[in-house]
């Protein structure tokens, strides 16, 4: 998304898997670091909700509902903020790292390509 964001027009589409909001959002999933002052020594802040909406292609996010590192949640909250064209697989039982052994992952490349030609 940020690269995407920084270099408008230079790419056709974009897949999204299992991506977070924000960094700092991600660093305030875990107590311990809710104890220091992330917002401050965070020197790259990835804000993926902010960066989105700038996105001017079609744009596929597949995350499992399994997942243990990025909560699912946060996937569909970027969707929510996409602009269109736009499209969400959701991998019933898929964890962080094995969501390309899911049936789904397969169509989500083919509807990537569809989404791209149009």
């Amino acid at each position: 998304i940020d690269l995407a964001a920084r270099h408008p027009g230079e790419f056709g589409v974009a897949f999204l898997e299992a991506t977070f909001t924000s960094m700092f959002e991600m660093s305030t999933l875990n107590r311990l670091y809710r104890l220091l002052p992330v917002d401050t020594l965070l020197t790259e802040r990835f804000d993926s909700r902010a960066k989105l909406p700038s996105l001017k292609l079609p744009v596929l996010f597949i995350h499992g509902t399994a997942d243990n590192r990025i909560p699912h949640r946060m996937s569909r909250e970027l969707f929510a903020g996409a602009g269109e064209p736009k499209a969400f697989i959701q991998v019933e039982g898929g964890g962080h790292n094995n969501l390309h052994t899911h049936a789904q992952y397969g169509g989500a490349y083919r509807l990537l390509l569809e989404m791209a030609r149009k």
